[in-house]
């Protein structure tokens, strides 16, 4: 089971935040290196810029390790990311979700900010 199982509703709950929500979980999001590195990640992805992942990758060993089961869960909800296209709009699906799930979890008084 993946963390996305028991945390699903947390996408649809920020679609109703204000602006002035979505500013503020931006500001933390970028004070947590977790949280930005991630999202840093995921559009690195999106735009095939594999020197910047690498980079990304070199800075957080464990970045790929936290994303592939998001990726993995991704696919097992039947996307696929076979070619360029699919993987371009896999990836930023991906970071809607992962911001998502950042600004709740950061949103949420359980902030880990480093």
């Amino acid at each position: 089971m993946s963390e996305w199982d028991d945390d699903d509703w947390f996408e649809d709950s920020v679609d109703y935040w204000t602006a002035e929500e979505h500013a503020h979980a931006m500001m933390r999001i970028c004070r947590d290196n977790e949280a930005r590195r991630e999202l840093l990640w995921l559009r690195a992805k999106e735009k095939d810029d594999e020197d910047a992942a690498r980079s990304l990758e070199r800075a957080d060993p464990g970045i790929v390790a936290r994303l592939m089961p998001v990726v993995e869960d991704y696919l097992a909800r039947g996307h696929r990311m076979d070619t360029w296209r699919e993987r371009s709009e896999g990836y930023g699906e991906l970071w809607d979700e992962r911001f998502a799930y950042h600004a709740v979890r950061l949103s949420c008084g359980s902030d880990r900010a480093n």
